[in-house]
């Protein structure tokens, strides 16, 4: 059972990190594009509601890990136990400002803003680099937590 519940975990943070990244360079790339389509709006949708499924096994799996380990986990005047504090705020921070991004393209996707501008575009592709970053900063607080 420990093996599954950290692989949710570990894949789960794969399809967010793996999933911002594509939306990232799908946006990227679509600047150039001289007509853009609404297929373009309904990735970023989807990816959406990946990402919130994603993060509800993130947060899931995580709560599950940490029952595991119970009373054996290091308290917070630890190190690891300071990382752990940070990693949490982190994810707290990247649930809401993920808010704001869902909101944003739910309020492109009722807007017919696709065929008048590619500013939107702009807008959405720092989203998504705003998300990488903080994916990576959580990421690196996991590994210090997981191998010291």
């Amino acid at each position: 059972m420990h093996f599954a519940v950290r692989w949710i975990h570990v894949f789960s943070m794969s399809l967010l990190v793996g999933g911002a990244a594509l939306m990232y360079i799908t946006c990227h790339l679509a600047k150039s594009e001289p007509l853009i389509d609404r297929s373009l709006l309904r990735l970023l949708y989807g990816y959406e509601i990946v990402f919130w499924v994603a993060i509800g096994l993130m947060v899931m799996s995580g709560i599950g890990n940490l029952g595991t380990f119970g009373n054996a986990l290091p308290n917070l005047q630890t190190a690891w136990g300071m990382k752990l504090l940070i990693k949490l705020i982190l994810v707290v921070t990247l649930t809401l400002c993920a808010l704001v991004r869902t909101f944003v393209v739910y309020r492109i996707s009722l807007a017919d803003v696709c065929n008048r501008s590619i500013s939107w575009l702009q807008v959405m592709e720092r989203f998504y680099v705003a998300t990488l970053l903080l994916l990576a900063v959580i990421l690196t607080f996991a590994l210090g937590l997981a191998h010291g």
